[in-house]
């Protein structure tokens, strides 16, 4: 696994990117799953995308999301 600083935000906080504007169809898949997958090349994107969701339903908080994806420890 790469090396990586993941910055976690208090448990209230929600993952969310309201007000960004993508040029791509398709933030999540065409996104976030590459860069996760650059990082850690054996996270699905079933998993990825799994998690996502329930993140971006408030679910889990952000720090969840990515302790949920192997990244306890944060990353940068």
């Amino acid at each position: 696994m790469s090396e990586a600083t993941f910055y976690f935000y208090e448990e209230s906080d929600f993952f969310d990117v309201m007000g960004v504007i993508f040029e791509v169809g398709d933030d999540t898949n065409d996104l976030l799953v590459p860069y996760i997958q650059k990082i850690d090349s054996e996270i699905s994107k079933e998993k990825i995308n799994e998690v996502y969701i329930k993140a971006s339903l408030g679910k889990i908080s952000s720090r969840q999301f990515w302790c949920e994806l192997g990244f306890v420890n944060g990353y940068e």
